[in-house]
């Protein structure tokens, strides 16, 4: 990722010595994750990492790692969120505890304690779970989707939908593969309001520079 002089942020390298210090610390790692020829991974080191109170949040109560997905695309398979920049929150262990695309230095502040609160009152069931999962098979028998999840997930899709210019959230828009493919499902029984988020977006996205009017097909 770009550099940037304006940048608050003392960031950590990818390794273990940034998760140890995690671990030490009983804090979670905020990953800030994108290539280097991404202009809204610059934006956010000079908007939301800029910002004094992202950085004092950051500096007490996480450990902010920095990778570049270009040079560690074990990294980016592992954690990438389908659009760049990723901003992903993760446990000590690794585990994703959640995460965002874009955030501007407004959302961060909003987000960043709601994160470390809930690392810290349900650390334990975090660990329980993560010890869980660790014990279960590499490739898990396939399983229907969590009801409560898929519900979750669904309510917070359409939250953030933008029915104006189609895609999610307020800021830049990026393709967002694992949403659409929930709205297209769901769509797919007869959600009517995901029907109309899944054919808003594909048509700006057709009308739009992603798509590639001579050879067909859509392209980031």
């Amino acid at each position: 990722m770009p550099a940037a002089t304006t940048c608050l942020v003392e960031w950590r390298p990818w390794g273990r010595a940034a998760f140890d210090e995690a671990r030490a610390g009983q804090v979670p790692v905020l990953l800030a994750l994108g290539p280097g020829w991404c202009p809204a991974g610059a934006a956010m080191l000079r908007g939301a990492y800029a910002d004094t109170g992202v950085a004092d949040l950051l500096d007490d109560r996480f450990v902010p790692i920095r990778v570049d997905a270009d040079e560690h695309p074990d990294v980016a398979d592992r954690y990438g969120l389908g659009a760049w920049p990723t901003t992903a929150f993760l446990t000590p262990d690794g585990q994703v505890l959640g995460g965002e695309t874009y955030a501007t230095a407004e959302r961060m502040r909003d987000l960043l304690p709601r994160v470390a609160d809930a690392f810290e009152q349900q650390r334990d069931a975090i660990a329980a779970r993560g010890a869980a999962s660790a014990a279960q098979p590499a490739v898990p028998a396939a399983a229907a989707p969590d009801p409560d999840v898929d519900a979750w997930l669904g309510d917070r899709l359409l939250a953030q939908f933008d029915d104006e210019h189609g895609g999610f959230g307020d800021g830049v828009k990026r393709v967002h593969g694992a949403a659409l493919e929930l709205a297209w499902r769901r769509a797919g029984d007869g959600d009517e309001a995901f029907g109309a988020v899944f054919e808003r977006t594909l048509r700006a996205m057709v009308r739009g520079g992603l798509y590639d009017a001579l050879a067909g097909g859509v392209f980031r």
